[in-house]
């Protein structure tokens, strides 16, 4: 007993040393090296460790930490998003945050007499853990040789196919060892493409939620407040302030790092007391990245608040407790309610009557109506958007013949959603035979309920989304009902690949599909291009950079609106952040705040810009753009990876007052 209490005192001391020294290290120091470290101890160490000793006490080390990192990322959203909405973010509301967390840590120690576990012999070196080691290494060392700032529409275009043939030998290593910290690794490296390959930044929507983000971390406010994202920017805002890294870092890691620790360990746990054979589990959980690597590798509010929520369906696989439920639905709801919504049905399906269920089935589109009655988010209902939801399997029963990989892959890709039911009708085939109806029944129940949201959902009409996008919510609900099938989908792939393994030379037969359908996925789960599919989504490039600060350099204090692509605006987010609005109020257009670049895509500019490039450059576009924004200066900035853009060019510089060349990659025009 004394032994045990020497222990506990000399946490305690540690933990009281890092808590001052990272006040200290804050105020007085500002070491970003110091910062970093003591950081590391805090919220992996103490936060995490704590929490997961006196939430899952009776788990494994792994499963401890891992739960304790998932609630203790919770507690910093909870009362961090409770000081933005009752005061304001600024450094002292940090600082007061992260002193009421470490304070709730010390007194969890205290009263409950609790101390994290340390992991003991990690690994059990074998030749196969070695061998993919190596393997992980030069994978690593090939994304980061390669990672560009040039403008690309896909990873692909910068990854040699070696990567493919390294990543296909690592996996097959991977399920030779069977090893759950490994599988994170595996998982880590399946994610992180594009942090890595994208210098400046994968996608568009990241960018503006990082303007955000540095916003909020430069006034501690952002007005009108908004009731979504909030939970994500002041994640990463207070994550950034207390490790030292740039916000512009701690985004682009956080979904795909907190996915690759997090996933594993707690859906692994979750599942493993479904199965007999834990290690072919562990085999057919890596599967499990083909239905969620293209929602997981970047950050976005609506990819972390899809991890939570996956995290929480895996839990509720685990009995977790009804207090930490509602706790974790909260912080969806604080991170994204498109996953909020759902994860508060999840929530209630296991507690709540017929009447619930009713209204459940309408919630989603109510919430959107409600959220267009309070907003500029106006929507009304189109039997005709109907096609949105039809659209989304359009290549469903699609056939091809093996000509060459490529056929093999887009087979699979067109043929998906027949595959993902028949290894779901496995799953509940599965379940049945091993006396799990009633968790079957309630999630037969979640997917009814989501299903009827989905088909409503689809016969809306948004306003502020452009044409080709109406279809982006209803393709994000659709999501979510996957994740919400994920737990019946592993037991399913379990389920086939137990089948196979009893097969003589199974076992072998297992770990090559296995890596196969992996490699196959890590394909189509990034953007792109090839024969088969053509994909115009340019990367922000650093011609873009550049050519925004042109354009401010030249437009100095003067007002101005850009007519440009949205990677160039995304650029312009990134460089001076949301630096001008215009009122614009006419018979065709009330809009309070009209960005001086043309986002979102709904923006009467990017019509403006639309018509620009695909007519031709014209005057009579120019004179649209001032008498929608009463501003005299416009400029016109085009990509040279536009199909007609030295036509373009040419007919702009015949009518322009000036003219910037971006070393050939972007030609900018100013009219004044």
């Amino acid at each position: 007993m004394q032994i045990l209490n020497s222990k506990k005192s000399i946490f305690n001391g540690i933990f009281i040393i890092v808590v001052l020294l990272m006040l200290f290290n804050i105020f007085l120091l500002k070491s970003a090296i110091l910062g970093l470290i003591l950081a590391v101890l805090w919220l992996f160490g103490a936060v995490a460790g704590i929490f997961g000793a006196k939430f899952a006490a009776n788990q494994s080390n792994l499963y401890q930490k891992a739960m304790g990192l998932v609630l203790g990322l919770g507690l910093i959203i909870l009362i961090s998003s409770l000081f933005f909405y009752l005061f304001n973010f600024n450094s002292l509301a940090i600082i007061l945050s992260y002193l009421i967390i470490s304070g709730i840590i010390f007194y969890l120690i205290l009263k409950f007499d609790i101390k994290p576990k340390f992991q003991k012999n990690i690994f059990r070196f074998d030749h196969n853990i070695i061998i993919y080691l190596i393997l992980f290494i030069l994978a690593l060392f090939i994304l980061f040789y390669n990672q560009t700032n040039q403008a690309i529409r896909s990873p692909w275009e910068a990854v040699p196919v070696l990567f493919f043939i390294i990543y296909f030998l690592a996996t097959i290593f991977l399920l030779k060892t069977k090893n759950l910290i490994l599988l994170s690794l595996h998982f880590f490296l399946t994610f992180i493409i594009a942090v890595v390959v994208y210098k400046i930044g994968y996608g568009f929507d990241p960018f503006v939620h990082r303007a955000a983000e540095y916003k909020l971390a430069e006034l501690g406010y952002i007005l009108p407040k908004p009731f979504y994202y909030i939970g994500q920017y002041t994640l990463v805002v207070f994550l950034s302030k207390i490790f030292f890294v740039p916000i512009n870092l701690i985004d682009k890691i956080l979904v795909p790092v907190l996915a690759a620790i997090t996933l594993p360990v707690i859906g692994y746990y979750s599942l493993n007391k479904f199965v007999n054979n834990k290690n072919l589990l562990l085999i057919a959980y890596c599967l499990l990245l083909i239905a969620v690597t293209s929602l997981f590798f970047y950050t976005v509010p609506q990819s972390l608040a899809n991890l939570f929520l996956l995290i929480l369906i895996f839990l509720l696989f685990n009995n977790i407790n009804k207090y930490l439920t509602w706790f974790l639905v909260i912080i969806i709801f604080l991170i994204h309610p498109l996953a909020g919504i759902p994860a508060l049905i999840l929530a209630g399906v296991k507690n709540f009557k017929k009447l619930f269920y009713i209204l459940a089935s309408i919630l989603i589109p109510l919430f959107f109506i409600f959220g267009s009655l309070i907003s500029d988010f106006k929507i009304k209902f189109s039997f005709n958007n109907f096609s949105n939801l039809r659209g989304l399997f359009e290549n469903i029963f699609s056939y091809l013949p093996f000509y060459s990989v490529y056929h093999l892959i887009y087979l699979i890709k067109y043929n998906w959603i027949i595959l993902f039911i028949l290894i779901i009708i496995a799953g509940i085939y599965y379940l049945i035979k091993t006396g799990n109806k009633k968790l079957l029944v309630v999630s037969c129940k979640l997917l009814v309920v989501l299903l009827i949201n989905l088909i409503l959902l689809s016969f809306f009409e948004f306003k502020a989304v452009i044409d080709y996008e109406q279809a982006e919510f209803v393709k994000r609900l659709g999501q979510i009902i996957l994740l919400v099938l994920a737990p019946v989908f592993l037991l399913g792939v379990y389920y086939i690949l137990d089948k196979i393994n009893n097969l003589k030379a199974g076992r072998y037969m297992v770990i090559v599909l296995v890596a196969g359908i992996l490699t196959i996925g890590l394909y189509l789960n990034y953007p792109h291009v090839d024969a088969f599919e053509k994909n115009r989504g340019f990367s922000v490039s650093k011609a873009d950079i550049e050519a925004v600060r042109a354009i401010n350099l030249d437009g100095a204090e003067k007002n101005f609106v850009v007519l440009a692509n949205q990677s160039t605006a995304a650029a312009s987010l990134q460089e001076f952040g949301f630096k001008k609005y215009y009122t614009i109020s006419n018979a065709k257009f009330q809009i309070p705040n009209l960005f001086y670049y043309p986002i979102p895509t709904s923006s009467p500019l990017y019509n403006i810009y639309l018509k620009m490039v695909y007519n031709g450059p014209s005057l009579e576009y120019i004179e649209e753009a001032r008498k929608l924004t009463g501003v005299a200066r416009i400029y016109f900035a085009i990509n040279d990876y536009w199909l007609d853009a030295k036509k373009r060019v040419g007919q702009a510089r015949e009518i322009a007052d000036e003219e910037f060349n971006i070393n050939d990659k972007i030609w900018v025009f100013r009219f004044d």
